[in-house]
């Protein structure tokens, strides 16, 4: 019988697309994955990722916002897991809270991350990407072996829907990241006649449809991407697409994920970024 290893990955979607690569390299080595995943994701995932067997978990928004110790994050779905008969729970990574639950701890994420990056013998300078997969002990080049399913009929549907004139050339933007919450406000008209791409319409990645994934053939066959830091970002690096691409940094550098296909870097200065003085 092939051993069970549960997933708590809940979101955001580029968080769980990082660790897709991460389940199939599990499931090549023979292991069962069960991974619980938010609502929102749940159909697009568990169309895409066929071997991976997710199970769905909601919640009303208002309830965790600034609440990162809402039993969403790791208890309910880490019973969940339980009683799917998981050999092995795997979070991402809030579970340290339950050993180091210190009062006034602000946040399951930065301090308890690097309480157990110590314990595994494992150097907390990486980025959290890099993090995921030491932590499980898989190649970190396994992240650019992204194996998803495409159902390209549904992709052209809306690429024709999405796309008015073919002739028209057009560049692709996501500037709101983190489910909404965060926006970016950029002169595109501008910013892409500076680049040399005049007369371009700009297609801008908004709520059109329920499935993230149907935006790939879109992407494709644009002239260009601008993005902030999300899902979309993860997803053009991860296939390894060749277009002409432009990053916009919204975290801290530790939290940025490293993307290897040649992208352009605007220069956005965040306040973490500003140095700390020292005091003896």
């Amino acid at each position: 019988m092939a051993i069970k290893i549960g997933f708590i990955q809940l979101r955001g979607a580029g968080d769980c697309l990082i660790a897709v690569p991460i389940a199939k390299f599990l499931y090549d080595k023979g292991m069962s994955i069960e991974w619980v995943i938010d609502e929102k994701f749940y159909t697009a995932f568990k169309y895409a990722v066929p071997y991976v067997n997710f199970h769905p978990l909601s919640v009303e928004e208002k309830t965790i916002q600034s609440n990162i110790r809402n039993p969403y994050w790791f208890e309910t779905p880490r019973q969940m897991l339980i009683d799917a008969g998981c050999d092995e729970v795997i979070s991402f990574p809030y579970e340290e809270t339950l050993h180091f639950d210190k009062i006034g701890m602000p946040s399951r994420l930065i301090d308890p991350v690097a309480i157990r990056a110590k314990d595994l013998r494992l150097a907390f300078h990486t980025t959290f990407d890099q993090f995921k997969y030491a932590v499980c002990n898989v190649p970190f080049e396994e992240k650019w072996n992204l194996d998803i399913r495409r159902d390209l009929k549904r992709e052209e549907e809306f690429y024709n829907k999405v796309i008015k004139s073919k002739k028209k050339p057009y560049v692709v933007t996501h500037l709101t990241g983190a489910m909404g919450r965060i926006q970016f406000n950029l002169d595109t008209k501008a910013f892409i006649e500076s680049i040399g791409l005049k007369n371009h319409e700009i297609i801008d990645i908004s709520p059109l449809s329920d499935n993230i994934f149907d935006w790939i053939t879109i992407i494709e066959k644009s002239s260009c991407f601008i993005g902030l830091d999300s899902f979309y970002v993860n997803l053009i690096d991860q296939m390894n697409l060749k277009i002409p691409k432009y990053f916009i940094r919204r975290s801290p550098l530790n939290f940025t994920p490293v993307l290897r296909n040649n992208w352009d870097f605007l220069p956005i200065k965040l306040a973490s970024d500003e140095p700390h003085e020292l005091k003896f």
